[in-house]
């Protein structure tokens, strides 16, 4: 374990985040008045016209979908599902090597006069020990997490420099909380293999988090220039396994060796890896009337999301709609009832006066 995990944790979020060097990448999901779904994928990447990496692909989309090319290295996916829980299901069985898996329900309602159709997709959040909240406000989440900063509400009346000076402020501690989370993260995953390696500790884990924090304080005070991300390695180890478990260097040296054999750090990444969603553009296409979203872009027919790290790696984030179809035959029946009501009424009225 000659780098950080912690620094490869950055590379890989920085990687996924921000330095894709794909094609423009988005889903369209459209649903129909009779609950089914239509999706389509795109821009994918091919390694030939006919052969598709799917490496690339952020949604689930196997080989029953229809593949049409755009051009020699590009194409767009589409299928058809019958309802949500078919749609559902492709998240379940794409998402098995995730801590948790994506979620979408659709679900269409009978209400006479209209149908009412909600969707809510849900990307689950995978840093979530240590609350955002305890760095940020609710109020600074919100802000960091909007996609038109600028004219943000709590930003639109500062002047320019105060406006930069108060992004700068929350980036800084947000990314303080991500790397003390990460730090948690690596520790405990540490722990796990300790306890696999040497059976339950007396120690707590609660309380190894707490020494190894204060082993990095020590190093912070020791040398100004200690860069966590880049120089959490073997000293920590040995500081964890030494200190508070009283481990020999024998032990130590045993324990590193199982670390290599079962392949700690490359599982450590896959896991980090793993969580991550690659950013792309969510579109939806509701039937009928367009009742409640919070979709960030809302055009004439389509709902828009950007989907991102950032929205998602603190807490669940979901993409809700609702609208409404009307029931155009309700409207004929009841009319056609009423009339028929009042018929028979004012027969019954003329009955009655033909008796009298």
């Amino acid at each position: 374990m000659k780098k950080s995990l912690i620094f490869r944790f950055s590379g890989l979020l920085v990687a996924a985040l921000f330095l894709t060097g794909c094609p423009p990448q988005y889903t369209t999901t459209t649903v129909n008045p009779d609950g089914s779904i239509d999706r389509v994928v795109g821009e994918v990447s091919l390694k030939s016209t006919k052969d598709l990496d799917r490496s690339e692909l952020w949604v689930p989309a196997d080989a029953s979908w229809q593949l049409d090319t755009l051009t020699d290295s590009t194409a767009v996916l589409t299928r058809h599902y019958p309802n949500g829980a078919s749609l559902n299901e492709a998240y379940l069985q794409a998402d098995q090597d995730k801590q948790a898996p994506r979620q979408v329900a659709v679900e269409r309602s009978f209400r006479w006069f209209y149908t009412v159709y909600t969707y809510d997709e849900m990307i689950p959040g995978f840093l979530t020990e240590i609350p955002l909240t305890q760095y940020l406000s609710e109020e600074e989440i919100a802000l960091f997490k909007s996609d038109e900063k600028e004219e943000h509400p709590d930003l639109e009346q500062m002047e320019a420099e105060a406006r930069k000076l108060r992004l700068a402020s929350i980036e800084k501690r947000y990314d303080l909380w991500f790397s003390d989370h990460l730090t948690y993260w690596a520790i405990q995953e540490l722990w796990r293999e300790i306890e696999a390696f040497d059976g339950r500790q007396e120690m707590s884990f609660e309380d190894a988090y707490v020494h190894a924090k204060a082993f990095i304080k020590e190093k912070e005070k020791e040398d100004e220039s200690f860069d966590l991300l880049e120089s959490m390695d073997l000293d920590l180890l040995g500081s964890l396994t030494y200190q508070p478990l009283q481990w020999n260097a024998e032990k130590i040296k045993a324990f590193q060796a199982y670390l290599e054999k079962a392949g700690f750090e490359k599982k450590m990444e896959k896991q980090f890896e793993t969580a991550l969603f690659r950013d792309y553009q969510n579109h939806l296409m509701m039937p009928g009337q367009l009742i409640s979203t919070n979709a960030t872009i809302r055009g004439q027919d389509t709902l828009s999301w950007a989907v991102n790290g950032a929205k998602y790696m603190d807490s669940d984030f979901h993409m809700l709609a609702k609208s409404r179809l009307p029931n155009y035959w309700a409207f004929g029946v009841s009319i056609l009832l009423g009339a028929m009501a009042i018929s028979l009424f004012f027969k019954r009225r003329e009955d009655d006066h033909l008796e009298e």
